[in-house]
């Protein structure tokens, strides 16, 4: 009954340690995880601005052609070319396959295409626009909302390129008229896949347009679901009137995944942990048997543990009082290589690589030999020169007496867990250089107005230093009279869900450092993460583009000046 009793406890103890290893591996297991998908969080958070910024800017020129026919009575067909041309070259983002500028049918009934550079394709004008139901549709619900610019449903072109109609309704001195572009998505895709490394990241696009009655249907844009990603990231955007989802989906390969050696490495060291422990104790439970049997089963018991110890992962080494090495497993050669019987009479010294200390050594020293466990990191060199890291702990072993005779030394290799760790910590410094040295202001505030993150573009672009702003309220960036009412907006859209500026891509002024106020194209996106919600706002100066604008509209209204004062007829 003894023995059973005996049996039972050490088989769950050796459960025990078991399940407790596995919790331990988990919990690394799942901490490396976390690492990984906020990792994915931050890339797909940059990515996201980057659509939407690539989408806003493709709506500029736009408002340019807009501006020429609301200050012109006629635009010729070579001035709107020439405008197009002008307004493509400008933008540093451009996306549109084509635009046009339409009217309505001298019988009332319908839209048809006046001008455009697009010969071919659905914005010629020598293809109805009844063809093409989705541009229609888009024109008619811009008409009705003028001066917004307006995004359409998606549709196939003739290639099965995805695009979508943005169209802006205004009034002229001839009535209403809808300057038109087709958004090009697999362009703004490709384009993202050329300029970055982004294996194992797949895109999807999801949006509601606006319809008569209010919001559309949820349609796919672009991409596909993907099931099998082990995460997705979504930020949600109001674009043009339309919102959409931008989602990135990580597989494995993105950043070659969660890096789950030491898990791995935790479950096996706690499995043969636990097997020498249950050993040893098996040992001590037994004594009280006969010397026979104690004899017997002593022997059977420092079997297991040498046979533990000649198959254990980890290096082992006994060594004498003075240093001299006495004992090493077959894992020790395969580390260093160096044979038992090369090793054996050796001082451990002939695996200092000299990189580090005396102190160092001293420290060990005096540690141990005062009869405390020694626990640390070694940089060593193998028989064949190579360099590795190991982390050991070197423990006493005293006899009855009290009296210290050996040392044993159990090491880990951790070159590989080292080499993890620095890869880890240059893919941190390879996403900070991309925010840092992104071209447009990257703004990150939390749920409490208060900034997170201030790229140096922001910095150049308002004159503020990070330091200086970070922890500050954003509206200090903000003039009069958004000022008073910023925070306002976002507490607003946190309780009810209705944008100001969350979500809104928009034009406004803005704030440097020394006071003075200027005009910035601004798209605010709106990011939970697990823990809690951020803002990421992307910010661009447009002070020359609004200066460009500006020198159009005084040219426009100089030639409606000099067409009026001429004494002659104009042949039109």
């Amino acid at each position: 009954m003894r023995v059973i009793v005996t049996w039972i406890f050490l088989a769950l103890l050796a459960v025990g340690g078991i399940l407790g290893s596995y919790a331990l591996s988990q919990k690394f297991r799942t901490d490396a995880r976390k690492v990984w998908e906020e990792k994915v969080s931050q890339s797909a958070r940059w990515l996201s601005g980057t659509v939407l910024t690539w989408l806003e800017e493709s709506y500029a020129p736009l408002s340019g052609l807009a501006i020429l026919f609301e200050n012109s009575s006629e635009v010729t067909e070579v001035e709107y070319l020439g405008a197009t041309d002008a307004l493509e070259a400008r933008a540093t983002a451009f996306f549109l396959d084509a635009n046009a500028v339409a009217r309505p049918k001298t019988d009332g009934e319908g839209w048809s295409i006046e001008i455009s550079n697009d010969p071919l394709g659905p914005l010629s004008p020598d293809t109805p626009l009844d063809n093409t139901p989705v541009i229609l549709d888009t024109i008619r619900l811009a008409v009705a909302n003028p001066d917004q610019i307006m995004l359409g449903p998606p549709f196939s072109g003739e290639e099965g390129s995805r695009l979508s109609p943005v169209v802006l309704g205004i009034q002229d001195v001839r009535g209403p008229l809808a300057v038109i572009g087709l958004v090009n998505y697999d362009a703004i895709a490709r384009g993202l896949f050329d300029i970055h490394t982004l294996d194992g990241l797949q895109l999807q696009i999801q949006g509601r347009f606006q319809e008569p009655g209010g919001p559309g249907p949820l349609r796919e844009v672009i991409g596909k679901p993907q099931p099998e990603a082990l995460h997705a990231v979504t930020t949600r955007t109001v674009s043009a009137g339309a919102d959409l989802s931008i989602t990135w989906y990580a597989h494995r390969r993105f950043s070659q995944g969660p890096q789950e050696a030491l898990a791995n490495l935790t479950f096996m060291g706690g499995f043969v942990g636990t097997l020498i422990i249950t050993a040893f104790i098996a040992f001590f439970i037994q004594r009280d048997q006969t010397i026979t049997r104690r004899v017997h089963e002593a022997t059977a018991e420092l079997k297991k543990v040498s046979e533990a110890v000649e198959h254990s992962p980890v290096s082992v080494v006994i060594t004498a009082k003075d240093g001299t090495i006495e004992y090493v497993n077959p894992t020790f050669s395969e580390v260093t290589g160096y044979s038992a019987d090369e090793a054996i009479g050796q001082n451990p010294s002939v695996l200092k690589s000299g990189d580090l200390p005396r102190s160092f050594y001293k420290e060990l020293w005096d540690t141990i030999i005062s009869g405390n466990v020694w626990q640390g990191e070694f940089k060593n060199r193998k028989k064949s020169g190579e360099e590795f890291w190991e982390s050991a702990s070197i423990s006493p072993i005293v006899n009855n007496q009290g009296e210290i005779t050996h040392f044993v030394a159990v090491k880990e290799d951790i070159t590989e867990r080292k080499r993890i760790e620095d890869q880890q910590k240059e893919r941190a410094a390879r996403t900070r250089a991309i925010v840092d040295h992104a071209a447009d202001g990257i703004i990150t505030i939390n749920e409490q107005r208060i900034i997170e993150e201030f790229n140096p573009a922001a910095e150049r672009i308002f004159g503020y230093k990070a330091a200086e702003v970070i922890g500050q309220n954003i509206n200090i960036l903000v003039p009069e009279p958004h000022h008073s009412r910023h925070d306002s907006y976002v507490q607003n859209y946190l309780e009810t869900g209705q944008a100001k500026i969350i979500g809104v891509a928009r034009e406004m002024p803005a704030r440097r450092k020394d006071g003075t106020t200027f005009p910035i194209y601004l798209a605010v996106s709106d990011v939970q993460l697990k823990d809690r919600r951020i803002f990421t706002g992307i910010v661009r100066d447009i002070s020359e583009l609004k200066q460009a604008e500006e020198a159009l509209r005084e040219r426009a209204l100089q030639l409606r000046t000099n067409f009026q004062k001429s004494p002659r007829g104009i042949l039109r």
